[in-house]
């Protein structure tokens, strides 16, 4: 089994035009907001979800949201957990 120590999610909106870099890395992508001046708004409603749980290999990942603002509504969810 493989295992990945220190994964990371990012969930970003952009409001108005902006370039968001992609890096490659060994275990995904790396976004880039280093641009980006105006961000949008992120809403999670019915069984939308951001899940970074570690299912049982470790630590939980990191996440990271770049919005305005963020709604979470009708059971929407951001969880983070060791399994």
């Amino acid at each position: 089994m493989r295992t990945y120590n220190d994964l990371s999610a990012t969930l970003g909106s952009v409001a108005d035009s902006g370039f968001v870099s992609f890096t490659p890395t060994p275990t995904g992508l790396v976004l880039g907001y280093e641009g980006i001046e105006n961000f949008g708004n992120i809403e999670l409603s019915g069984i939308a979800s951001v899940n970074v749980t570690s299912l049982g290999l470790g630590d939980a990942g990191t996440l990271a949201v770049l919005a305005e603002n963020i709604e979470l509504d009708n059971s929407g969810s951001i969880t983070a957990w060791v399994n």
